[in-house]
């Protein structure tokens, strides 16, 4: 049967789990646009803030914003292969499975094909997705930057990555402004939020090197409560502005974030992040749905989901993705 899963494993080494929060940051940029400036669009025919054209073009794009941001997973995982961060339940980059260099070859094919469409296709969009691949690509990984092993250097690469996300969904049909900034605020207070959290989740204790020790270097509860105080700043932020595309989904993950911070436990930290994206996953789900009548995006969630829990079921025998947590990590 894992001969049989073999040829799958150039799919699931993009990571496609990692892509819902990328969809989340894109989609979110374009609806946002559309609602907050209505009056670019020539072609008229708003409805519910958003222009009744151009579907069929933004998911070509969003796709290639996806395969490029695969790709640039696989990247990171070629060059975290030998580290303390890799070793996990199940890697791709291993005897059995796929080899550094063939990694590296489909993500450098990858690479090309996503950027010659989006230069060719969108050039605002290509711009965009150039300056991703350049920070979290090369910055990221190479020496002698190699910003993955700098502590603050790591966090901060993610979060422009996760700004340049929504612009490119702004830019699909907007412009450069001050209004973008704005907009992605209570985006970027939360998305912060989950990276504390994430990097709290992810410190090994017995990490010689550091990478991602925010528990050790600023304190378990100090990181935690930032986050809270983070994703307070994004529920007010998103009321202000009126946006309840990111109000919702971190006004209910605040409880979780709350009770992850006070019990102190890993647990609950893994919990609250699990439990904060599908929110943003059923909001932005509910958004697509009422704008373009269609269930496409929920159905694309649902498919590469359920897809993905059974490869990793039979390719490796665990129970991946899921929303379970191990309550005995302290």
């Amino acid at each position: 049967m894992k001969q049989l899963l073999k040829p799958f494993d150039y799919f699931f080494i993009l990571k496609p789990i990692m892509f819902f929060p990328v969809w989340v940051l894109f989609l979110s940029g374009y609806y946002v646009q559309n609602k907050t400036e209505p009056y670019l669009h020539s072609e008229g025919n708003i409805s519910n803030g958003v222009a009744a054209f151009g579907e069929d073009r933004l998911i070509w794009l969003g796709l290639a914003v996806t395969i490029l941001m695969g790709a640039i997973f696989v990247l990171n995982q070629v060059m975290e292969r030998k580290s303390s961060e890799t070793k996990s339940k199940f890697t791709f980059i291993a005897p059995g499975m796929l080899t550094p260099k063939s990694a590296f070859i489909e993500s450098s094919i990858l690479i090309v094909l996503t950027l010659g469409f989006s230069f060719f296709f969108f050039w605002k969009i290509g711009v965009l997705a150039f300056i991703i691949l350049l920070l979290l690509g090369y910055l990221f990984n190479f020496s002698p930057f190699a910003w993955k092993d700098k502590l603050i250097l790591a966090l901060l690469a993610k979060l422009v990555t996760a700004f340049l996300l929504f612009g490119g969904g702004w830019f699909f049909n907007g412009r450069l402004s001050s209004a973008l900034v704005i907009q992605a605020s209570p985006y970027l207070c939360f998305f912060l939020s989950l990276l504390l959290f994430e990097a709290v989740e992810n410190s090994p204790s017995d990490d010689s090197q550091g990478k991602n020790a925010f528990a050790e270097k600023f304190g378990f509860s100090t990181t935690l409560c930032v986050a809270v105080v983070l994703t307070v700043v994004s529920i007010a932020s998103a009321f202000i502005l009126k946006d309840e595309l990111i109000f919702y989904p971190a006004l209910f993950a605040l409880p979780f974030f709350l009770w992850a911070a006070i019990s102190a436990k890993n647990c609950e930290v893994e919990r609250s992040l699990k439990y904060a994206m599908v929110f943003l996953i059923i909001a932005i789900s509910f958004k697509w749905g009422i704008l373009f009548k269609d269930y496409f995006f929920i159905g694309t969630v649902a498919t590469i989901y359920f897809s993905a829990k059974i490869y990793y079921r039979l390719r490796f025998g665990v129970n991946y993705p899921t929303l379970a947590v191990e309550t005995g990590k302290e």
